[in-house]
């Protein structure tokens, strides 16, 4: 059976396995987001103190609480369990809380909690939240185990570049292959065969393969020639030894074996000189962006995660943060197509977010790396990224994609103080 696009939501929302699951699938996602030193209490119960686990983040102390009721609850049933969380971590040493939840929270919700937790640290991981960090694609494990979501993809894909040693006695090996702006290696000689008396055998002194290349400028190595096959007939007496020994054709970039029939050698061919596979990472160039390479979508949304080559997108469309009072955290999941043009393919470009305030100055920055793909005629990559960060000042602030300088992208972002 398929699963639901957002089968994750689903089943988070409708959560069936109880406290100790939701405990431990919380210690997951924690540590998935950087929080240490996670020390469960009681996850198969007993007296807490309030803590589901002790964690550190940043090297300070916090407390992890999980709430995963089964469907939809009221906001004032959420607010009433996080008081009584904070409440009990503001009787211990504790500098935040981290709440995890299957439960929707809107922007002006998440607020609320935040300030009625003051003076404690708040990290708010919400139904939407949670759903996209358990889609990662790295995170598959984590579902399955917990969600039982299993993705029936497989965990990688095997591309092999260099051509196959010759199957035919003597034969040379194969060409290696290419991708991209790349030359594949040549494939080798074939060897000559003398056939004094019967049928030739499967594949002795057979000539390796030529190595792959992959990327621009690279070249793959040559092949190896194959090497003579020869068969002959003999006269034997009882008691006489023979030595036979039988050559294998050589793998990709490697010899040919030699073939050993009494006294007479045939030599297995050489391996051709070793290619190099080369994928460049650099910066954007002038020349890129003059060939067409821009981004030509970058869209701020709670939720989104890639499967089959689609992109899927929650509440798309975020461009406003509205708090209670300052200082507040924005924590949004960033969507951006890079369209290629007919800039070079089999590159990795490098890009950079920045977060910048509404006088212009950089707040935080993340590094980006965006592979163009295999060629063909129309050519995307798609990325996302997790932007979060305490601002402190009203305004509008902007999300921008960067690359050598240049501005390739800008989101911008209101934060508001609502208004009594």
């Amino acid at each position: 059976m398929t699963n639901r696009w957002d089968e994750t939501w689903h089943r988070l929302r409708e959560w069936t396995n109880g406290q100790a699951p939701s405990e431990r699938l919380s210690a997951q996602i924690l540590t998935e987001e950087g929080f240490r030193c996670i020390d469960p209490s009681h996850p198969l119960g007993g007296k807490d103190g309030g803590r589901d686990a002790s964690c550190e983040f940043d090297g300070e102390p916090w407390v992890m609480a999980a709430f995963f009721p089964r469907g939809e609850k009221s906001y004032a049933e959420i607010a009433a369990k996080f008081d009584s969380d904070v409440k009990k971590v503001k009787g211990i040493n504790a500098k935040g809380i981290a709440f995890v939840t299957n439960q929707e929270l809107r922007l002006s919700e998440r607020s609320q909690l935040e300030s009625k937790a003051q003076p404690l640290k708040v990290s708010l991981f919400h139904l939407e939240r949670i759903t996209a960090i358990l889609d990662r694609p790295h995170m598959a494990a984590v579902r399955q185990q917990f969600l039982s979501i299993d993705d029936g993809a497989p965990s990688a894909t095997h591309v092999s570049l260099g051509g196959g040693g010759g199957s035919a006695p003597g034969a040379g090996g194969g060409g290696g292959g290419a991708i991209g702006d790349a030359h594949g290696g040549a494939g080798g000689r074939g060897g000559n065969t003398h056939n004094f008396s019967g049928s030739p055998g499967t594949a002795p002194g057979a000539g390796g393969g030529g190595a792959g290349a992959f990327g621009p400028g690279s070249k793959g190595g040559g092949g190896g020639g194959g090497g003579d096959y020869k068969s002959f007939m003999m006269d034997v007496v009882p008691g006489m030894t023979i030595p036979i020994k039988i050559g294998e054709g050589g793998k990709p970039g490697e010899d040919g074996g030699d073939t050993w029939f009494g006294d007479i050698v045939a030599k297995g061919g050489k391996a051709g000189t070793p290619g190099h596979s080369v994928i460049v990472t650099r910066d954007v160039t002038e020349a890129d962006r003059n060939a067409g390479l821009h981004i030509s979508a970058l869209i701020g949304a709670g939720c989104c995660y890639f499967r089959d080559g689609l992109a899927y997108i929650l509440s798309a469309g975020i461009d406003q943060f509205i708090f209670g009072v300052l200082p507040g955290k924005i924590s949004l999941v960033m969507y951006g197509i890079l369209s290629i043009g007919d800039a070079p393919r089999g590159v990795e470009y490098e890009l950079t977010a920045l977060l910048v305030s509404p006088e212009g100055a950089s707040a935080c920055t993340q590094t980006l790396r965006v592979f163009s793909g295999l060629p063909r005629p129309v050519a995307t990559a798609q990325f996302n990224f997790l932007m979060e960060y305490d601002v402190s000042q009203a305004g509008v602030w902007a999300i921008e994609v960067h690359s050598a300088g240049y501005c390739l992208a800008r989101h911008p972002i209101e934060v508001k103080v609502a208004t009594t």
